[in-house]
């Protein structure tokens, strides 16, 4: 089936003391449509490909932002939804649409929206993945995360920290082959 849309995942920056760094890849989400279903929100089951964002640091070592989020979902699917809300509840082509018709639309996210951030101890050893960001919800039906610890400095060093969490929608390729740079296949 046809992709719904394309967009850069994220594009994560982080303040060093070297400077700005920045990691970004574009994912793609597929759209399936449920059988006998007519409203907007159980009309459609949303998909995303693509692989984790990675921010070399250099020596510092590499920040990764997996397709997950704090509550272990499908974070890259979702985040495309929860960033840009459509009002077609009850129509599921015109969200269809809607989506289809975001080229370019940009937006920072809160930390509500982040990814699941993770830095590797031991980058050969997946089981050496820690959260850099520990995340407090607020217990509601649907939860909202704030940052409950920051762990930037203890793992990348003194005066780095997380600058920006931003998404916008794209058309250009899936990224494919950074992660692979940085982590064996496990």
């Amino acid at each position: 089936y046809k992709p719904l849309i394309d967009y850069p995942g994220l594009q994560i920056v982080v303040d060093t003391p070297e400077g700005y760094k920045t990691g970004s890849a574009v994912r793609e989400i597929h759209l399936k449509a449920q059988a006998h279903r007519s409203d907007v929100l159980h009309a459609y089951t949303a998909e995303a490909h693509g692989e984790a964002i990675v921010v070399d640091l250099g020596v510092r070592g590499q920040l990764y932002a997996v397709m997950r989020d704090n509550d272990d979902q499908d974070y890259a699917a979702d985040v495309l939804f929860r960033a840009f809300p459509h009002d077609m509840e009850y129509d599921p082509s015109a969200m269809v649409m809607y989506y289809q018709n975001l080229k370019g639309a940009a937006t920072e996210l809160a930390p509500n929206d982040y990814p699941l951030m993770l830095f590797f101890k031991n980058p050969k050893d997946m089981r050496s993945a820690k959260p850099v960001l520990i995340m407090s919800s607020d217990g509601g039906r649907v939860p909202i995360y704030s940052i409950k610890t920051n762990k930037f400095q203890d793992y990348f060093g003194q005066n780095v920290k997380l600058h920006s969490v931003s998404l916008q929608t794209t058309t250009e390729p899936v990224t494919s082959g950074v992660v692979e740079k940085f982590l064996p296949n496990y």
